[in-house]
This record gives C-alpha cells, structure tokens and sequence, in this order.
C-alpha cells in the first residue's frame, strides 16, 4: 500500500542484488517526466492548485537531475523524504499530471546550472540560507559556500531579521501568521530526559 492505496508504478521493476548476502533491492526504472507523475501529488497538496504544482514539478525535475552523492550506486534516488515522496501511478491526480505535462522538460537554472531546488513542507515561517543548513556535499566543509538563490526569507516583511540568537528565539517561541502555520511541523517540541 502506498498512500492508501494498492501500489502500482509504471515503467519496469528490477531486482539489484544488495552488498548484503541474500538481499535485493527492488528498484522501478521509469521516464522522468512518469516519475514525476508519482511524486508532485505525494508533495504537495493538490488543493494547493495548478500554477503551485506546476512550481513543484519544476522543483522535483530539478531535484532528481541534480547531480548528488547516491545513496547506492544502483539507484539515484529513493521513494521516501530521504530524497521526495514517490508513491507511484495510483497515488497520481489528474490536475498534478496536468502541472507535470505543462511544465513538461522545464528546469530551473541559475548561471546555466540546474539549482539545487530544495523544498520542505514547512519552513516555520522564515526560510534558512543555504550555508547555515548544510555542508558542502563534495569537501564536507561547514558552513558551505553560499547558493545566491537560496537565501535566509521571512514569509512576510514585516518579520524582523533571524540574525540573533535572541531575535531566533524569541520568533521560534511565537507562533506569528505565516504561509505554513496549519502545518503540524510548524511549530513542535521534542523533549528528552537526562538518560536520553
């Protein structure tokens, strides 16, 4: 089951041994533009409409062409959050295969390289900038080099600057009208005890 319901995928399923003695992997070859169809539903709501999904399969066309350190050299990309959400041809929705068709080969590019096109499903009101989030995938230094067009951005203006560990504090402790305040991530709390 997948999302609810039987799992179908098109295209071919393969079986790839595994390192481990015994196992396999189970691995679906399909077009990209098909893929897609499996994905841009699973990651977004497709109430959200056709000109937002249509940013989505941009952004997960992107994703998956992105050059990336493979998790396994017989795979690029896995059907989990680990890279995106792909849950096949029965998960598919029609006006999200209309957004893939529409924008269909369509990439974003910035200096003629393809972004690295990331999305969450909730930012908390305040995106964070490429350096502060993660390490260069190839030298592992940290913080990375900038990405000019992943950049710190309050969903309002009016949202005061993140530049302080008070300023972050005092903003994460609140729960100011955001695009994601609905979102069950948009504000939680996790809490451990001394053995923890």
């Amino acid at each position: 089951k997948r999302a609810g319901h039987d799992a179908i995928y098109r295209g071919q399923l393969e079986l790839v041994p595994s390192t481990k003695s015994g196992k396999f992997h189970i691995v679906n070859s399909i077009e990209l533009e098909q893929y897609l169809k499996g994905v841009v539903p699973n990651e977004m709501p497709v109430s959200f409409g056709l000109e937002a999904l249509k940013a989505q399969s941009v952004a997960a066309r992107n994703y998956v062409l992105s050059p990336r350190v493979k998790a396994n050299p017989n795979y690029d990309v896995v059907d989990s959050v680990a890279s995106q959400v792909y849950f096949g041809a029965n998960t598919e929705k029609e006006l999200s295969n209309r957004a893939v068709n529409e924008t269909s080969g369509i990439v974003a590019l910035y200096g003629w390289d393809l972004i690295l096109a990331q999305y969450s499903s909730t930012a908390g009101g305040y995106t964070e900038s490429f350096e502060n989030a993660f390490s260069d995938p190839i030298t592992k230094k940290f913080p990375s080099d900038p990405k000019p067009y992943l950049v710190a951005k309050p969903d309002y203006d009016d949202f005061r600057p993140l530049n302080t560990e008070e300023a972050a504090s005092k903003f994460y402790k609140s729960k100011p009208k955001s695009f994601d305040v609905k979102s069950s991530y948009y504000r939680w709390e996790r809490e451990w005890n001394g053995q923890e």
